[in-house]
């Protein structure tokens, strides 16, 4: 049996059909699984009734340990269980990256500043899909997105800034803001 495509809260299963079907076609197979973190001997039922050799199993536990076994139906009864020869872990295949370097000002205008900032030095095993920017106003607790989608690269126009106003922006300092004559 091959456990792949394993997710947040689903892997799929896949194998062959028996090479004895005990003179009768499968018909179906039933599928159970264990969370090993539980107990040895609790095997659930997932379905009873798969037609094809390949599931996708949903609502597993994030981070739980599963093994699953798979029996295969004809008209003469129930087959003995192909087991997982390893349990293994649901969960994403990559971690959350770094955070990214300080923001740095390039330009301050009447209402807007533009920040740059150091790619991350670890993407978490995954592809980095994007930046969010976020300011606050000097003395309040309120962090606002600037941004409405994530950005693609790593220089951003904060807009809509109020002259004399001092902001900080996430992982960045206190820039006072002003405009540059």
């Amino acid at each position: 049996m091959e456990v792949s495509n394993i997710g947040k809260t689903s892997c799929t299963l896949s194998w062959h059909p028996p090479s004895d079907d005990g003179g009768s076609r499968v018909t179906h197979y039933i599928i159970e699984k264990r969370d090993c973190s539980k107990s040895a001997d609790a095997w659930v039922p997932y379905t009873d009734h798969c037609k094809e050799t390949q599931i996708s199993v949903q609502s597993l536990n994030e981070n739980a340990n599963y093994e699953f076994r798979v029996f295969a139906c004809n008209v003469n009864g129930v087959s003995r269980p192909l087991t997982t020869s390893t349990s293994f872990t649901i969960k994403l295949p990559f971690g959350v990256p770094d955070a990214p370097g300080e923001p740095d000002v390039h330009e301050i205008g009447t209402n807007f500043v533009t920040l740059s900032w150091q790619k991350p030095i670890s993407d978490g095993g995954g592809p980095i899909i994007g930046y969010w920017v976020e300011r606050k106003e000097k003395g309040s607790e309120k962090w606002i997105k600037c941004n409405l989608t994530p950005l693609l690269g790593c220089m951003y126009n904060v807009p809509n800034l109020i002259e004399e106003k001092e902001y900080e922006f996430r992982y960045g300092k206190i820039f006072y803001f002003s405009e540059i004559n």
